[in-house]
């Protein structure tokens, strides 16, 4: 079901997805995907801190800021994410960083799925087995 703004969430369906983007104007549907990748950036950072057992003051020393900025960070607010921050942060949790620009199909299915995964911890033999 469409969110009370009109606007999509995640796990709505891509029928309703769709409808709602073919009714929109270009910039309600580029104000829509930016809300939706902050709240995934910062969904992904809280994920991960907690995949790894850590406290937001743990996180915050581990990449040298303060527990105030994790907080905003994990709060979908934060708009000052630089390609460097999150590069440092990815290398933190030793996970990989995409960003690529799609079409809008790609990010309907993308949305609807609405399921927020965590990386699994690296292993060396679990990629091993997977190019075997």
């Amino acid at each position: 079901m469409l969110s009370r703004d009109n606007r999509p969430k995640p796990g709505d369906s891509k029928e309703a997805i769709t409808a709602w983007l073919a009714g929109s104007t270009k910039d309600e549907r580029h104000a829509w995907m930016e809300h939706l990748t902050y709240v995934h950036i910062a969904e992904s950072i809280k994920g991960l801190r907690l995949r790894d057992g850590l406290t937001q003051k743990q996180l915050s020393n581990g990449l040298r800021t303060s527990t105030s900025m994790i907080c905003l960070w994990e709060s979908g607010t934060y708009h000052g994410y630089t390609v460097t921050t999150l590069c440092k942060i990815a290398a933190f949790f030793d996970v990989a960083l995409i960003m690529r620009f799609v079409g809008w199909p790609e990010f309907i299915a993308f949305t609807a799925d609405g399921v927020m995964r965590v990386p699994a911890k690296f292993s060396a033999d679990d990629l091993r087995k997977q190019t075997d």
